[in-house]
């Protein structure tokens, strides 16, 4: 019998995937800006936060613990720094892929309700695993 795929999980690995996606782009931009201008701090900090973006995307691949805090809280950085970078540039198209970037990875990480994670396999009865009851086995006669 074939295992039931959440839309939980399914909406896990989508948000990895954006902020994988996103935060390769950001360090390739990022390596690019070093090579043609040399380290300043803003550089340096969007290296740190596409970094914190693509660990956070490997937690979500890996259902790790706070994986959408990581996620959320690394995109709203990457967000704020590419905005500052560009203030005095007027480049409205990367403002706009930043926030809508930083809008997708919310809406769908918020979609990852952790009550679904586990495809509703325990839904309605508590998980032994959890309560301390042993798991009940099949009687054989």
């Amino acid at each position: 019998m074939a295992t039931p795929i959440s839309i939980a999980n399914i909406a896990r690995v989508a948000a990895g995937a954006l902020a994988l996606v996103w935060a390769l782009v950001a360090l390739g931009e990022a390596l690019a800006a070093l090579t043609a201008r040399g380290v300043d701090v803003l550089l340096a900090a969007e290296i740190a936060t596409a970094a914190l973006l693509a660990t956070g995307a490997l937690m979500s691949f890996g259902r790790r613990r706070w994986w959408r805090f990581v996620l959320v809280i690394a995109a709203a950085a990457l967000t704020v720094v590419r905005l500052v970078s560009v203030l005095g540039t007027g480049d409205t198209l990367l403002v706009a892929t930043s926030v809508a970037m930083f809008v997708a990875i919310a809406v769908v990480a918020a979609a990852a309700t952790p009550g679904n994670a586990d495809g509703g396999r325990t839904a309605g009865r508590p998980n032994p695993r959890h309560t301390g009851v042993p798991p009940s086995r099949p009687h054989i006669s």
